[in-house]
């Protein structure tokens, strides 16, 4: 049986030629948060050292609206930082999980890091799930949970760089990164 390496779906998102966040294939879709790729001319992802345009967003009618030209994606609230796209690239690493992740639950937080011109690098951090806390609004609380970094590399910081990152379980989706502002230590992640 062959073992799953999950790293092997997460991408770095380079928007007008310049590195910009973190996506992931699932199956044959690319999905990272909205503000990554957001009103920039060219949006590509490097895929085992190979560069691809994304030039073909889907529209997700629960997340936003329909974009009005092609690679821009519209969004104005917390609900809309969703980007999805269909792309020639098949990725089955990583499956999305319908299970209710209870509070406390370990994950690991993936992401791209920017150390200088074409040198990043993949890093992950161990993190604590939570599905609610306080000073939130409840209604964010539908689409939104929350996760608490606990174990670490000295260089894993939540930074630009992971937006679109996916919060894993094993090899399963629980969420994404989308959103850099924290609360009480606890960052937000849009459920899967």
């Amino acid at each position: 049986m062959k073992e799953v390496n999950v790293t092997e779906a997460i991408v770095p998102i380079y928007c007008n030629g310049e590195f910009n966040g973190t996506g992931f294939i699932y199956n044959s879709y690319l999905i990272t948060a909205a503000h990554v790729v957001d009103k920039m001319d060219e949006v590509r992802y490097v895929y085992h050292g190979e560069s691809f345009i994304l030039d073909n967003r889907v529209y997700c009618e629960q997340f936003g609206n329909a974009q009005d030209e092609l690679g821009m994606v519209r969004f104005n609230t917390l609900t809309e930082d969703l980007a999805i796209y269909k792309v020639g690239t098949e990725c089955h690493e990583i499956t999305i999980t319908d299970e209710m992740i209870e509070d406390g639950t370990a994950s690991v937080l993936y992401g791209f890091h920017f150390f200088s011109e074409n040198n990043i690098s993949l890093k992950h951090g161990s993190v604590e799930i939570c599905n609610s806390i306080d000073r939130v609004n409840p209604s964010q609380q539908d689409y939104c949970m929350y996760c608490k970094i606990t174990e670490l590399d000295e260089s894993f910081n939540i930074i630009k760089g992971y937006s679109g990152g996916p919060l894993l379980v094993g090899n399963k989706l629980v969420g994404m990164l989308f959103q850099e502002m924290a609360i009480e230590g606890y960052y937000h992640i849009m459920k899967a």
